[in-house]
Formats: structure tokens, sequence, C-alpha cells
């Protein structure tokens, strides 16, 4: 397997954590990094080798999509997944999620089988 930086951008600080509990137990090879807002994402997103994004829909001032759009205009994140990280079962609409620049959708509460699954582990 190869190595994977995440990123988790998620206003809800257990939302945040939770992924990266689940993955540094089982996977040491996974690096995880979190932020609570869509601008330190892109900061982090310069200046880290990201490879996965799960991207909260629902933030404060900068939300989950619109962050997703100002990602996807960063030019070193053109092989990054974005995942779209939420508690809206709509927002599970691959058809949806692409239009709006998003691979697939971890729907919240997450579970290790989805979380690895959605990683590709």
């Amino acid at each position: 397997m190869r190595n994977l930086m995440v990123l988790v951008v998620d206003d809800n600080l257990v939302s945040r954590l939770l992924p990266g509990f689940m993955l540094k137990s089982l996977h040491p090879q996974v690096s995880v990094i979190d932020c609570e807002n869509g601008d330190d994402a892109l900061s982090l997103i310069r200046s880290h080798p990201i490879t996965h994004v799960l991207l909260d829909i629902s933030m404060p001032n900068l939300n989950g999509i619109q962050t997703a759009y100002r990602i996807k205009e960063i030019e070193k994140s053109i092989n990054i997944e974005l995942i779209a990280y939420t508690a809206d079962a709509s927002m599970d609409d691959d058809h949806y999620l692409k239009s709006l620049g998003f691979n697939c959708a971890l729907l919240k509460p997450i579970d290790r089988l989805s979380l690895f699954r959605v990683l590709g582990l």
C-alpha cells in the first residue's frame, strides 16, 4: 500500500479527530492532519503532500462545497481525492458529487469499514 496523507476538515472536534484515531491505530503508513475550516485546509494543501481530503459540507463561513471549488484551483491538488464528509444522506449521489468536484462521500457517523473503503485501504 502506498503512503497516504489524509486531511480531515470539520468544524466539529469529534468528527475531526475520529478518522485519525481509526486510521492511526491500524495503518501506520497513513498520516492524518486536521483543521476546522476551509481557509486552513487550503493552506495545508499548499504546504503538505495531501492525498485525500475528508471535507465537511456544513461549515460556517467557507463551506465544504466552496472549499472544494477552491481546492480544485490549486495546481498541485490535481491528484487529491476529495471526499464529502457529511451527515446529509442526499450527498451520497455520485453524479451530483462529481459535479461539485468530489470523488465520493463518507456519511457520518462513520465506521472503520466505510472509512477504509473510501480511502482504498
